[in-house]
């Protein structure tokens, strides 16, 4: 089971498109809210963070961009429960939890993506504090991001899938939501599960066993094993090159940002360091995840369709306001930032994008010459043509019959059978030339 965690927050986020006018509906909804933050949390940031920044955070950037919904109820779904829970593969009951902390992300309009993120807790009746045991959040965390594992909700049960498009994006009370999905049964844009993010406090963590459980929280396992515990533990290499990447500022706490999930475990982490991490560095992951999912998304289109989906003039407006480097004027903010974004791989989704955007350019140009070095060809060709029907008349008149009617009929006959063999010509060129650049595409 492992130890037991005083205080942990678990949430998860993925991945939606949106149209302005989707966008515009929701936030009608009586269900949500413009997130709105407080004065002092306001302060602290003007104070902390970039200009450009500061509406990520506290939700103050203008009509058609970062637009910020939370739920008007803190806690909007209580009393719920699995359909064939398993912890760890073996079948349990499911724990009872509350889904709470809904927020819909809308960045600016013009790239069409946001983040939906919620929360779940539990709470020991006996107790009625969020104590867990580490196995029992683990668990909890990986059946609970899989898109189509079933939830209980009163008396509704459906798919966490369901879950997202039919009481987190729901548009109207006709039915009609957000979908996470492009067509029934196609690949989900967030991949098969959802992205964790968890924040737990466990006092006395120290050494290789503090580091094992920062990666088995970041990989919802078993506590303890990380190396040798079942054929699904990591390779020691793996393990070593993964946990050598984790982040430790200060001596009370270490976090660590893998593909799916971010993890931080603070000692004895009390009071408004705990809540900091939820409430600011949480919309910092999000925000890296919204870059990561936007290049992710034309980079596949691109690889898919052979086509870029999205003007050039889009893509360069989405890279110059969003692929930062620095946010803060502190040094914590900026570093947390860099360690996510090195760990999502952006940058190199984002070369690799660039890169074939590159590649499609060269060929294009290259297919560009060719059709102005045979379209200046064939100028030339006509310009031969009229040249020669010009000295066949010529010729005419110097050495043929002086008859006009003679002359007339041999001009012609000349200028037919030259128009005549330039007509081939030319069709002949254009099925040249199109059977050369379908070669060239293949």
């Amino acid at each position: 089971m492992g130890p037991t965690i005083d205080d942990y927050k678990l949430q998860f986020c993925g991945m939606f498109s949106f149209t302005p006018k989707q966008r515009e509906q929701l936030a009608k909804r009586p269900f949500y809210k413009p997130y709105q933050a407080n004065v002092t949390t306001v302060n602290v940031i003007n104070q902390q963070y970039y200009p450009a920044f500061r509406p990520v955070i506290i939700n103050t950037s203008k009509a058609s961009g970062h637009l910020e919904l939370v739920s008007v109820n803190p806690v909007p779904f209580a009393n719920c429960e699995f359909v064939n829970y398993k912890r760890h593969r073996l079948a349990i009951a499911s724990p009872n939890f509350c889904l709470q902390n809904i927020s819909v992300t809308f960045y600016d309009e013009r790239f069409g993506i946001g983040i939906y993120s919620f929360e779940i807790k539990c709470l020991n009746p006996a107790t009625n504090q969020s104590t867990l045991f580490f196995d029992e959040l683990t668990a909890l965390a990986f059946f609970a991001r899989d898109f189509n594992n079933s939830i209980q909700i009163g008396s509704e049960t459906m798919t966490m899938l369901q879950f997202i498009e039919k009481k987190l994006l729901q548009l109207d009370d006709k039915g009609n939501t957000i979908k996470i999905t492009d067509t029934p049964g196609d690949p989900h844009f967030s991949g098969p599960k959802m992205k964790t993010w968890i924040a737990i406090d466990l006092p006395g963590m120290t050494g290789d066993v503090y580091k094992q459980a920062l990666y088995e929280l970041g990989t919802c396992g078993e506590f303890g094993k990380a190396l040798n515990g079942s054929v699904f533990s990591s390779s020691k290499a793996y393990f070593e090159e993964k946990t050598a990447e984790q982040l430790s500022v200060f001596s009370n706490w270490t976090a660590l940002c893998l593909w799916d999930s971010f993890s931080m475990i603070g000692d004895d982490y009390k009071g408004n360091g705990f809540e900091v991490w939820n409430d600011t560095y949480f919309k910092v992951y999000k925000y890296n995840l919204y870059q990561k999912f936007y290049l992710f998304k034309i980079n596949s289109d691109l690889s898919t369709n052979g086509r870029l989906g999205v003007t050039r003039r889009e893509l360069l407006n989405f890279i110059t306001k969003y692929d930062q480097e620095v946010i803060s004027y502190n040094f914590l903010p900026n570093l947390l930032f860099q360690h996510m974004k090195k760990a999502l791989a952006s940058k190199a989704e984002s070369d690799a994008l660039l890169a074939k955007i590159e590649s499609r350019n060269t060929l294009l140009q290259e297919h560009s010459a060719v059709f102005l070095n045979w379209f200046l060809g064939i100028i030339a060709f006509l310009s031969l043509v009229s040249i020669v029907g010009d000295a066949s008349d010529l010729y005419d008149k110097l050495y043929g019959v002086d008859h006009p009617d003679v002359k007339i009929v041999a001009s012609n006959t000349w200028m037919t059978l030259f128009g005549l063999v330039a007509a081939i010509g030319i069709l002949l060129f254009i099925y040249w030339l199109k059977r050369y650049l379908q070669r060239q595409h293949k």
